[in-house]
């Protein structure tokens, strides 16, 4: 791809700001991409994998008598 490929126009919106157009091409071109590359995940990162419990008995806190 070239440039002209993928912007399709750049506008000056004011002071230090600019709005760049992408084309349609270059984004349809792009997630076709993400969507066949099954590793990618469209960007979403996996899941963690959740803690396991050593203990089928849940942790208790013990409380001190104050005497």
């Amino acid at each position: 791809m070239t440039t002209g490929d993928v912007i399709k126009d750049i506008e000056v919106s004011g002071p230090g700001f600019l709005n760049v157009t992408i084309t349609d091409r270059a984004i349809t071109e792009t997630l076709a991409a993400r969507y066949a590359d099954d590793t990618d995940r469209l960007g979403v990162p996996s899941p963690p994998t959740p803690a396991r419990r050593s203990s089928t008995t849940p942790s208790r806190t013990w409380r001190r008598r104050c005497t």
